[in-house]
């Protein structure tokens, strides 16, 4: 399985080229740098199996970065 991982920080967002930011192959864990401060984001993440077939099912989460003080 490969996992595509989406990220943008309009919530209507629909994953693509420009949203990409990461394909990962086996690994189920990743580190996203260059997120900024107090910004919202959504993240979408895409499963594709041997056939090279995506999920159809687009399953979106918000996740809000906080400054650590």
């Amino acid at each position: 399985l490969r996992y595509h991982v989406h990220l943008s920080t309009d919530k209507d967002f629909y994953p693509n080229d420009q949203t990409l930011v990461e394909t990962l192959q086996g690994a189920v864990t990743t580190t996203l740098r260059g997120l900024v401060e107090d910004e919202t984001y959504y993240i979408a993440i895409l499963a594709e199996d041997v056939d090279g077939k995506l999920s159809k099912r687009i399953d979106k989460r918000e996740v809000k970065l906080i400054a650590s003080r």
